[in-house]
């Protein structure tokens, strides 16, 4: 089976609405992120109607559906349609390899054809990054993982660099007063586990923070807030 035929095998059948609110919560997130917004959808009326654009907002209790649709996509348009969600009968998602990790319940971990890093460079990352947050928000920690549970798999790989890459705006949000710096200064050592179907959390273990996560699923979004929030948790 290729690639492309594994992803999408592990699609689930969902509503149209659901689709569509899955879709605007990915146009949300990557807008915050800086992202160019995508993927575009084609939406189908049960009037027969159709729009392509990229769903900008979507509100279920008010049954309404807000759709960036130029009618010429190579001219200069700032079009919107508003649809009514329960007048809609289709969706489809153009180029849906790019948000497989959301059309997945998170079964595909990372969009096809990213470039992976080798565990040499995430262990790599670990140090310059551990360096960065003690220049920077003078917090000395040392940051690896449970190399021997880690899978052997890009996709565990670039979960683990996002991972690392979160924390030195994490560490210098908590550590911004006396009482945050004091909180890491009990802390030594952040660590990172593998564990199978288990939600992205953090625990303290004596002077190690230990954040598990499945390396092997789609990471929570927004990535940074939620491991915020979980070592917040622990500190």
């Amino acid at each position: 089976m290729s690639d492309l035929k594994n992803v999408l095998s592990k699609y689930a059948a969902e509503t149209p609405r659901e689709v569509l609110r899955k879709m605007a919560e990915v146009h949300r997130q990557e807008a915050q992120d800086g992202k160019i917004p995508g993927p575009e959808v084609t939406v189908y009326t049960s009037e027969g109607h159709s729009f392509s654009g990229l769903i900008l907002d979507f509100n279920g209790q008010s049954d309404s559906l807000l759709l960036y649709a130029p009618v010429n996509p190579k001219a200069a348009s700032n079009d919107v349609v508003y649809l009514a969600i329960s007048r809609v009968a289709a969706v489809r998602v153009r180029h849906s390899e790019v948000v497989a990790p959301v059309l997945s319940d998170g079964k595909v971990a990372r969009p096809p054809g990213q470039q992976a890093p080798s565990r040499l460079e995430v262990r790599r990352l670990m140090r310059e990054i551990a360096g960065k947050i003690k220049e920077a928000s003078r917090v000395g920690l040392s940051i690896d993982a449970d190399w021997d549970h880690v899978p052997d798999d890009g996709s565990a790989m670039l979960n683990l660099q996002d991972l690392v890459q979160a924390l030195p705006p994490i560490v210098a949000s908590t550590a911004r007063d006396s009482e945050g710096r004091a909180a890491w200064a009990r802390v030594s050592a952040l660590h990172f586990e593998h564990r199978a179907s288990a939600l992205l959390s953090a625990r303290k273990d004596g002077k190690t923070v230990v954040v598990d996560a499945d390396l092997g699923r789609a990471l929570p979004g927004p990535l940074e807030k939620t491991l915020t929030d979980q070592l917040n948790a622990v500190l």
